[in-house]
C-alpha cells in the first residue's frame, strides 16, 4: 500500500490531504533541480535538494523555504533569490541614479530600482508645527550588496506584507532610522509612515512568510468553533491563495511557462547588464503519472506549481503535483501505488556521467 515508483532522479513524495470544502485527494509532488546557462537549456544537476515537508523560517519568522507538500496553487509562484550592489551616492550637485534591475518571463515583467544609501534628514521648525522629514542620498555611507528578499524595500515591522521593510513605521522617533533603498520602478522615496501612495508598495522577490499578516489572514479562522467542528481539518474559510508564496506581483499564470519559456535577467552581479539582459531556458517538465486506486490504474496531470530561481548561484528548481480525487476521505486506504516517470528529456540537458540515474526507457534516452 502507498507504494511510490519513482523512475526519475528527482525527489518525489506522495501523500492524503483534504480541501476546505472537504474534498478529498491522493497527491504526488516532485521538485526538480538545475543549473541555468545563458541561451542554452538548462543543465540536470546530479545533486539534487530533498522535498521541503513544511515551512522553514529563517530569523524574525522569515520564509526561508517554501514547503513543498501543499494543496495545488492557482497560480505559478516566481521566486527569486538576489543580491544587487547599489550605486555610490554623489557629493556634487549632479543627481544620484539608481540602478535598475530587470525581469522578464513572455508577457510579464519586472523593474526594480536599487537607489544609492539614503538617509532622513530632519529639518528644524523654527517654532512652527512639527519637524519636517525629507529624504535625501548620503553619500558618507558607501554602496552595499543588497538582498532583494524585502530588508530594503519599503516596509518594517506592522507592515501586513513586508515586515522586514524599512520606512513604515516609527521613523520620526528612531534618529538611526534609513530610508528603503529599493524600489518598483517608476516610484519615489516614499515619506515616512505613509501607508499609501508612491513609493509605498514593497518591493521585494523573495517569498512572503505565512507568518506575516497579509498570508496568514488568508489562512482562515481557528477559533472555538473550528476546534470544535472542524480540527484537524483546514477552515472553511480557508483561501487557496494561502498556499501563493510568492510576492503578488509574480504569481504567474500557467500559460507563460509553455515549451521554450525562458526567464530574461538584466542588472544584477551575474547576469548581463538591463539593455542586454541573459536568456535562461526554463526547465519545464513533461512527467507521466499514474496511481493504482481500487485496482485501477488512473492517470493524472502534474502541474507546474512553483519556479525558484537564484540568480546568485544560477540555480532554478520547479515543484510540479499531480492530485487523484478520492471518493470517501478514507478512500486513501485503496491506494496501493503511485507511479511517475520523463514522458521526455525536452527542456534540459544531462551532464555526461549523469544518463545513468535516469530510467532506462529507450525513446527517453535518446533525447537526453
Amino acid at each position: 500500500m502507498w507504494t511510490l515508483t519513482n523512475h526519475t532522479p528527482f525527489p518525489a513524495e506522495t501523500g492524503a490531504y483534504r480541501t476546505p470544502d472537504n474534498a478529498g485527494f491522493w497527491g504526488l509532488w516532485l521538485v526538480a533541480g538545475f543549473s541555468l546557462r545563458d541561451g542554452a537549456l538548462p543543465l540536470f544537476d546530479p545533486e539534487q535538494r530533498p522535498i521541503t515537508p513544511s515551512f522553514v523560517f529563517a530569523e524574525g519568522d522569515a520564509l526561508a523555504r517554501d514547503a513543498d507538500l501543499t494543496p495545488p496553487r492557482p497560480r505559478v509562484d516566481l521566486i527569486i533569490r538576489a543580491h544587487a550592489h547599489q550605486p555610490a551616492a554623489r557629493r556634487e550637485a549632479e543627481e544620484s541614479r539608481p540602478r535598475a534591475l530587470g525581469l522578464r518571463i513572455g508577457g510579464w515583467s519586472k523593474i526594480l530600482e536599487v537607489h544609492p544609501p539614503l538617509c532622513y534628514q530632519r529639518n528644524p521648525t523654527f517654532g512652527f508645527g512639527s519637524p519636517g522629514i525629507r529624504v535625501r542620498a548620503d553619500p558618507d555611507t558607501p554602496p552595499a550588496l543588497l538582498c532583494l528578499d524585502g530588508a530594503h524595500g519599503y516596509g518594517g515591522p506592522g507592515h501586513p506584507l513586508n515586515p522586514l521593510g524599512r520606512g513604515f513605521r516609527n521613523v520620526s522617533e528612531d534618529p538611526k532610522a534609513s530610508p528603503p533603498v529599493v524600489y518598483l520602478a517608476g516610484q519615489t522615496p516614499a515619506r515616512e509612515g505613509a501607508t499609501e501612495g508612491t513609493g509605498t508598495v514593497p518591493a521585494q522577490l523573495g517569498p512572503i512568510s505565512p507568518l506575516w499578516e497579509a498570508r496568514r489572514a488568508l489562512g482562515g479562522t481557528y477559533d472555538a468553533n473550528w476546534e470544535r467542528r472542524r480540527a484537524p481539518l483546514f477552515p472553511e474559510d480557508m483561501s487557496a491563495d494561502y498556499w501563493q508564496s510568492a510576492p503578488p506581483d509574480q504569481r504567474l499564470s500557467r500559460d507563460l511557462f509553455a515549451p521554450g519559456a525562458a526567464l530574461e535577467a538584466g542588472g544584477f552581479g551575474t547576469t548581463g547588464p538591463l539593455d542586454a539582459p541573459g536568456i535562461y531556458p526554463l526547465p519545464l517538465l513533461s512527467l507521466r503519472c499514474d496511481t493504482k486506486l481500487s485496482g485501477r490504474w488512473q492517470p493524472a496531470e502534474a502541474r507546474l506549481q512553483r519556479v525558484e530561481v537564484d540568480l546568485d548561484t544560477m540555480q532554478v528548481h520547479v515543484l510540479y503535483h499531480a492530485a487523484w480525487s478520492l471518493a470517501r476521505a478514507d478512500e486513501d486506504v485503496a491506494v496501493s501505488e503511485t507511479v511517475v516517470e520523463l514522458d521526455h528529456a525536452q527542456g534540459f540537458r544531462v551532464p555526461a556521467g549523469a544518463a545513468g540515474l535516469f530510467h532506462k526507457s529507450p525513446s527517453l534516452m535518446r533525447e537526453v
